[in-house]
């Protein structure tokens, strides 16, 4: 987990090879609600950067207010 603050600000970043699942929106979540704790009022935006991509992972992520930065969003066949 990295994190920049400006004045305005706070900037999560996780970073992952692979996201194929919810743990790397949990870790944000998690860390959103303790910046939020300890920084009240100071607004804070999440990003989920990583080579890979599930599908259903990046719209979780999205519709969550997480940017998704990524190189490849693949689809898992049943």
């Amino acid at each position: 987990m990295d994190f920049y603050e400006t004045n305005d600000y706070i900037y999560i970043f996780e970073i992952k090879n692979l996201c194929d699942d919810t743990a790397a929106i949990e870790q944000l979540e998690n860390r959103k609600e303790a910046f939020e704790e300890n920084f009240p009022g100071k607004k804070i935006k999440m990003f989920l950067v990583c080579n890979s991509i599930q599908d259903k992972i990046k719209e979780l992520a999205e519709s969550e207010g997480i940017v998704v930065i990524t190189g490849n969003v693949f689809t898992l066949s049943d």
